[in-house]
């Protein structure tokens, strides 16, 4: 009786530790609903989810402008939303590709998560080794 006992004891640490947050994989951290907000009102939306270890999802984006420095401004509350076309980890980031418009155009976006710091969203017009909007500070909403 003392050796099922204690195999099951076993069997239930070695669950425990398959379930644990070690064992997640680097795309895991970006599961979730993602916000940028301006003005305490979200204009930009990420929903990512995880199918065969590649991240999907949909993109929910307000049309703005630019000012001269680059910075977004006149957010027009227009909800466009987007399905996203590809994704590519890379270390504790993550570049998203979504159509811009009808012509075929994309808009690259790259999601930063520093250990140390606020995740960013980067929205990069030219690629993805040149931003030019400044970052804007997202939040994983709660529970998602």
């Amino acid at each position: 009786m003392k050796f099922v006992a204690s195999f099951l004891l076993v069997l239930a640490s070695v669950a425990a530790l398959a379930q644990s947050p070690a064992s997640q994989s680097p795309a895991d951290k970006f599961v979730g609903t993602w916000e940028a907000v301006i003005d305490d009102e979200p204009f930009l939306t990420f929903i990512l989810s995880k199918k065969d270890d590649e991240i999907v999802g949909t993109i929910i984006q307000d049309d703005f402008d630019l000012s001269d420095d680059g910075e977004i401004t006149n957010v027009q509350p227009t909800h466009r939303k987007t399905k996203i076309v590809s994704t590519e980890l890379a270390g504790k980031k993550l570049k998203i590709m979504a159509p811009k418009n009808n012509q075929g155009d994309k808009i690259r976006y790259l999601l930063d998560t520093p250990e140390d710091g606020e995740t960013k969203v980067y929205i990069l017009i030219g690629g993805y080794d040149a931003p030019q909007i400044p970052p804007v500070t997202v939040k994983k909403k709660a529970g998602k």
